[in-house]
């Protein structure tokens, strides 16, 4: 990043004051941002798809006690350690935006208020909108709390291997596929009935619409809920987002959830904390604090 840019971001959260309490420290609970100036339309979308997608929860343990690798193993995921999300998948001519229904709906919310308080988000979402180009670009826009990061890779090209397995999901006559990517195994069942190149995040080359998507270890997965066919705009739009490769952002991410507090007082934003109705700066509990951090892309 520019020394230019980077001054501008410090500025720029220097002028929060962040009055949380732990929940809303939560990386996977951001700050729902309605100040975005304009929107892009990068095209017209050929299909609208739903998936309910589910992951593991950035649960919180402390750092000084157990390390992220040793939480991860340990932890019962289960029960109580799965979030889900709704999204949304628009596909246009070449174009493609992956995006949080849940996020969406409480932003467009936020936007419509003038007096008191906006909502924020009662329950953990995936925080990433991805958007596929048609020159193969492919942009992440992540956030959490109040900041957003934005960069850019390639979408590739995937590697599918047909097994020659069928089975019926809701009533649709599937395939499977499986392949590596970024790290990790999947395990797709397409339906070849429904001819579009479609799903969720980077996935696509296979000669159907992808119903059910998931990793063979159990930290992903995505299940197809709808499909809409029609026209709409594909909408990016314009936040205060801080540019940055890919790089840096994993490394910022990383940190975040390593030690969330500590990592807020570093870049410079003043902030207390909730404890029992009164307010105090944060301690040696809170600079300890950690999450568990498990990114989709593993390399």
């Amino acid at each position: 990043m520019k020394t230019a840019e980077r001054t501008l971001f410090l500025a720029t959260v220097l002028s929060f004051i962040i009055i949380a309490d732990c929940l809303a420290q939560n990386p996977q609970r951001p700050f729902p941002n309605s100040d975005w100036k304009k929107t892009d339309t990068l095209g017209v979308t050929i299909v609208r798809i739903s998936y309910e997608m589910t992951f593991r929860k950035a649960l919180s343990f402390n750092s000084s006690e157990i390390d992220n690798d040793t939480f991860g193993m340990k932890q019962d995921f289960s029960d109580h350690g799965y979030a889900t999300d709704s999204r949304i998948i628009e596909i246009g001519n070449g174009i493609k935006k992956d995006y949080s229904q849940i996020l969406e709906e409480t932003e467009q919310e936020n936007r419509k208020i003038t007096t008191g308080a906006a909502p924020n988000l009662a329950k953990p979402i995936y925080p990433y909108e991805f958007i596929t180009l048609q020159d193969g670009r492919f942009i992440t826009t992540v956030r959490f709390l109040n900041i957003i990061l934005r960069y850019e890779d390639s979408s590739g090209k995937i590697q599918w291997a047909l097994t020659g397995r069928n089975s019926t999901i809701d009533g649709l006559n599937c395939s499977e596929a499986t392949t590596h990517l970024c790290g990790r195994d999947y395990a797709a069942w397409f339906c070849p009935g429904i001819p579009i190149d479609g799903g969720p995040w980077k996935f696509h080359g296979l000669p159907g619409i992808i119903v059910k998507v998931d990793d063979t270890e159990g930290h992903y997965s995505w299940k197809m809920t709808g499909l809409e066919k029609g026209s709409w705009p594909i909408y990016e739009k314009q936040y205060n987002f801080r540019k940055c490769d890919k790089a840096e952002a994993e490394k910022a991410i990383q940190n975040m959830y390593a030690h969330p507090f500590a990592f807020i007082k570093a870049i410079g934003i003043k902030f207390h904390v909730v404890e029992n109705g009164k307010t105090r700066e944060p301690g040696k509990a809170e600079l300890e604090k950690s999450f568990y951090y498990d990114p989709l892309e593993l390399e």
